[in-house]
C-alpha cells in the first residue's frame, strides 16, 4: 500500500475523464482519507474521529494509541510521521544533537499570537550537518514502522531571508534557495531508500523547482483558503495530479466564514478539506 490512489479508485477516476475536460477532473478528492493527528490550530488534533482513515498523521514524539496499535501491527495501513526539517524546537527535538545548529529564531506566531519557540537552522549547515542527524531519525521512524514523513519548515521563512543574502534573493524571484533543494532532494533519496513516502507540506514556491517538486509522493497545505486563497492556481496541476494533496482549513481565522470557504472552493473546483474544529479535524464538502 502507498500513499497514492488505490488502483480502484483511480481506474473510477480516470474514467470520469473520458466524459469531461481535463481541466475539469478532480483527482485530489481521490486522496487517500488521513486522520491529522499531528498539528491544528485548535490544538484538538488529538480528538479527531480516524474512522475509515487510510494514513495515520502523527508526530512521533507525542504518543497515540491509534497509531501504537497500526505500529504494532506493521502490515495494514500508513502511518506519516511528522518532521520539520527546517527549525528544531529546544522543548522537543527528536535528537538533541540538532540543538547544536539553531541559528535564527522562527518568528512565525501561533493561534495565542505567541512565537512557537523553534529555531531555523543556518542553510549553510543543511547538507554538511543537518542532513545526517535528519537520516538518523528518519531510519529511527522507519524502524519503529512509519512509512512516510511530512516535511515541515522546508521552506525558508522571513527569519532566515532577513539573515541569509542567498535565500532573500531566491524568495524574492519566488524560488528556493538551492542549498534547501538539494536538502530536501537527498532526504527524499534517503526516504525512498527505505521504502518510506515523502509529503511535502506547503508546497509554494517549490512549484518553480522542477528537480525536485515532483520527487515528492504526496502534499499537504495548510489553511490555504485561510491566508493563500490564490495560491491553489500556482500550484498547478499538484491538486489534481495522482498523488495525495490533503489541505486542512482553519475556520474563522483571517475572518474566514465557512460560506467564504464553501465559495473559495467552489470557485477552484476543491470538493474537499479537512476542517479544524473542536472535535478535531472533520471532512467539510463543497460539493
Amino acid at each position: 500500500m502507498t500513499l497514492t490512489t488505490n488502483i480502484a479508485l483511480t481506474a473510477l477516476i480516470a474514467s470520469a475523464a473520458l466524459a469531461s475536460p481535463v481541466g475539469n477532473v478532480r483527482r485530489d478528492s481521490a486522496a487517500a482519507p488521513i486522520c491529522n493527528l499531528a498539528w491544528s490550530n485548535s490544538g484538538m488534533q488529538a480528538k479527531t474521529d480516524c474512522t475509515g482513515a487510510v494514513v495515520l498523521f502523527s508526530d512521533p514524539l507525542i504518543p497515540d494509541p491509534r497509531v501504537d496499535g497500526q505500529r504494532a501491527n506493521g502490515t495494514t495501513g500508513e502511518i506519516m510521521a511528522y518532521l520539520s526539517v527546517g527549525t528544531v524546537n529546544p522543548l522537543y527535538a527528536p535528537d538533541p544533537r540538532l540543538l547544536d545548529y539553531q541559528w535564527q529564531q522562527n518568528l512565525d506566531k501561533n493561534s495565542e499570537g505567541e512565537l512557537w519557540g523553534d529555531f531555523w537552522f543556518n542553510p549553510d549547515d543543511l547538507n554538511d550537518h543537518i542532513l545526517p542527524i535528519m537520516k538518523d531519525i528518519i531510519s529511527s521512524y522507519r524502524a519503529l514502522n512509519y512509512t512516510a514523513i511530512s516535511t515541515d519548515n522546508a521552506k525558508p521563512s522571513t527569519a532566515v531571508t532577513e539573515n541569509d543574502a542567498q535565500a532573500k534573493a531566491y524568495a524574492d524571484t519566488e524560488r528556493i534557495d538551492p542549498r534547501y533543494v538539494e536538502y530536501l532532494k537527498n532526504i527524499i533519496d534517503f526516504a525512498h531508500s527505505l521504502d518510506m513516502e515523502v509529503a511535502l507540506k506547503n508546497p509554494s514556491y517549490y512549484v518553480n523547482e522542477p528537480t525536485v517538486i515532483d520527487e515528492f509522493d504526496a502534499y499537504l497545505v495548510e489553511s490555504l483558503f485561510n491566508w493563500y486563497p490564490w495560491d491553489i492556481d500556482v500550484y498547478g496541476s499538484l491538486p489534481y495530479g495522482p498523488k495525495p494533496f490533503w489541505i486542512f482549513q482553519y475556520p474563522g481565522v483571517n475572518g474566514l466564514t465557512n460560506q467564504e470557504l464553501h465559495d473559495r472552493m467552489v470557485e477552484r473546483n476543491l470538493s474537499k478539506v479537512y476542517l479544524d474544529s473542536e472535535d478535531g479535524y472533520v471532512s467539510y464538502y463543497a460539493f
